[in-house]
């Protein structure tokens, strides 16, 4: 399983930026991958939170961790052009606070992103990452296209990767409504066979999350709305992070009134990993 090679850890103005830095440090180091702090702040000097005790360890000697200036201040203009000039395999970035999307306002920098960017976006939090502690990875198993697949495969790559990095349990999550008026069906050599939503659910997400014996994880099938039972499940278990796929639709519908993924991030009080299809952008 490959590590990060690539990482971009975006300062803001925000007062998360100690928090922030320290992750992306940490992130990095275990990664053994390249770091580049793009500063948005109106401050000159330099990054805060970077002191020169940090700059001065081995992980900093022995690797190089750029500094880049943006133009601007604002986020979204500012990591458009950083990721038109270089290329990034994940962007950490301080989560902004709670954002709803009515039609006619325009959406938040995190939601242009999520949108937008090719790369993973890691939305952090000021809350500090537990040792042996937990991740939450939401799997949605209704869609079967081959995208819908490739896109859970690279969640789970994700989750599983940081659950090495991060020495976290990881805690699989779907969600469903409840059960189809129209009672799914499946064949057998007997013929058809009556089966329930839960049930076909537990088979989908059995079958993704296959037999890896290295990686400690469990399963949890939850019936109700995807925001609000994974916001309740992240609390749970006071998770370091949730992995989540986002902006797979390009409906008009989505662009204006926001994707089910950007409500879930939304409620999240805690860091958020968004994973888009790989396969969409080579």
């Amino acid at each position: 399983m490959s590590n990060y090679q690539n990482i971009l850890a975006v300062i803001d103005n925000n007062n998360n930026s100690h928090s922030l830095v320290q992750k992306a440090l940490a992130l990095s180091k275990r990664s053994n991958a390249e770091l580049t702090f793009l500063n948005l702040s109106n401050q000159d000097n330099s990054i805060p939170a970077i002191s020169p005790a940090n700059l001065s360890t081995p992980f900093i000697e022995q690797n190089k961790v750029n500094v880049v200036k943006a133009k601007t201040t604002k986020a979204y203009p500012a990591i458009s052009e950083e990721l038109s000039n270089n290329s990034y395999d994940l962007i950490i970035k301080n989560k902004i606070t709670k954002h709803h999307n009515y039609m006619g306002i325009s959406p938040c920098d995190d939601w242009k992103l999520l949108r937008n960017s090719s790369a993973p976006l890691m939305l952090v939090t000021k809350t500090q990452w537990q040792s042996h502690g937990h991740l939450l990875t939401a799997i949605e198993t209704e869609e079967k296209t081959s995208l819908h697949n490739a896109l859970n495969r690279d969640i789970l790559e994700h989750s599983y990767r940081l659950s090495e990095q991060l020495a976290s349990k990881v805690h699989l999550i779907n969600c469903y409504l409840g059960e189809d008026p129209s009672i799914s069906l499946t064949s057998s050599s007997l013929g058809m066979n009556f089966i329930s939503q839960k049930d076909l659910h537990w088979q989908h997400l059995k079958m993704l999350s296959g037999n890896n014996l290295e990686i400690d994880q469990e399963l949890h099938l939850q019936q109700g709305i995807p925001e609000t039972e994974i916001s309740l499940m992240a609390i749970k278990y006071d998770v370091n992070m949730v992995i989540i796929g986002t902006a797979e639709h390009n409906s008009l519908v989505g662009t204006i009134f926001g994707h089910t993924s950007e409500y879930i991030i939304d409620e999240l009080q805690c860091d958020v990993l968004a994973v888009k299809n790989s396969v969409t952008h080579h």
